[in-house]
């Protein structure tokens, strides 16, 4: 059975939080924030927000993968996590259609080549690009969590599946989420 190593959640901001820390409104992709977290998965240092306003935040943004990933629609992600700097994050999978206690699964992984942007960058997160995400997006669309596995990149598809089917892995899952501490003091 696979471990959690990390857990984030991240939320679409109410509107006045998102006018006090300056974040707009009316963006074409959706962008939700990082709200709270658990124990630590070291590629989140190269994609906090490193100065600004906003420096230390943990954002993500739910991209259409039509836009900008060119692959066939067989591979191709439901939709797309984008960090900071605009850096794909993941693609996302969807396990299936169906509800699972209230989310949509999907699974995903970090780039993991030496590149990114087309070669025009090293990649931040190629030392974690052997690991691999479960996304739990809720049905109200209003936030997500992440959450990471340490070396599952060949695996997450059934790590989540698992998640699933298992009732214990759920309930693992909520003691993670009642231990979480904020992640950013919004």
């Amino acid at each position: 059975m696979a471990t959690i190593t990390a857990y984030y959640l991240f939320e679409d901001l109410p509107q006045f939080l998102k006018e006090k820390h300056g974040i707009k409104p009316d963006a074409k992709e959706k962008r939700v924030d990082c709200t709270m977290s658990a124990m630590c998965w070291g590629g989140v240092d190269f994609l906090v927000t490193k100065r600004g306003k906003g420096a230390g935040q943990f954002k993500l943004t739910l991209a259409d993968t039509h836009n900008f990933v060119k692959v066939s629609e067989a591979k191709r992600g439901a939709f797309a996590l984008k960090a900071n700097g605009n850096l794909n994050l993941s693609s996302i999978h969807l396990v299936d259609t169906h509800l699972h206690n209230g989310y949509y699964v999907g699974t995903g992984t970090p780039p993991n080549g030496d590149t990114i942007w087309k070669g025009r960058k090293a990649n931040p997160l190629k030392t974690f690009g052997n690991d691999g995400f479960i996304v739990l997006l809720h049905s109200s669309m209003q936030y997500l969590e992440m959450l990471v596995y340490s070396n599952s990149r060949h695996f997450i598809q059934a790590i989540a599946t698992d998640l699933i089917n298992n009732n214990t892995q759920w309930e693992q899952l909520e003691l993670i989420r009642q231990n979480a501490k904020p992640f950013y003091n919004y």
